[in-house]
């Protein structure tokens, strides 16, 4: 009999042991769960984060671009219902502007949007705000 229960105990001891390693293991399992997870947050967070910075930066570049496009557009002049002679418009333009509305212009860039019967719409760059204004301001003339 006393071996039956040295056997008895030794079973029992081994039920205890793997039910031991079973805990310790179902621990070391949700603890590497909660670590996941939180890596995940801390990740989330961090993806969360530079997205909303990547989101402002589009908006902020959008803005910009919208200004320079706007910057570059407001010195622009149209001429409409105008018989261009030669190729060069800007010297064309500059000539056009000089004789009837008696002023000096710069013109950085000319050319032809619309060609019509021997009339061409032209949009002319003026070098400056101050220009465009005083043509603005001398349009007027330009009809009877």
């Amino acid at each position: 009999m006393g071996n039956l229960e040295n056997v008895m105990e030794m079973y029992k001891q081994m039920q205890e042991f793997i039910a031991e390693q079973m805990e310790r293991i179902r621990n070391e399992i949700a603890e590497d769960r909660i670590a996941r997870e939180e890596e995940r947050k801390r990740e989330k967070k961090m993806w969360n984060e530079e997205k909303e910075e990547l989101k402002r930066r589009i908006v902020d570049l959008e803005w910009i671009n919208k200004k320079r496009e706007r910057d570059r557009r407001k010195n622009n002049i149209v001429i409409k219902g105008v018989r261009w002679v030669t190729g060069n418009i800007e010297k064309e333009v500059k000539e056009f502007v000089k004789e009837n509305l008696k002023t000096e212009v710069e013109v950085k860039k000319a050319y032809k949007i619309k060609i019509e019967e021997n009339k061409t719409t032209v949009i002319a760059n003026l070098d400056s705000w101050e220009q465009k204004r005083e043509v603005m301001n001398r349009k007027k003339d330009l009809r009877p």
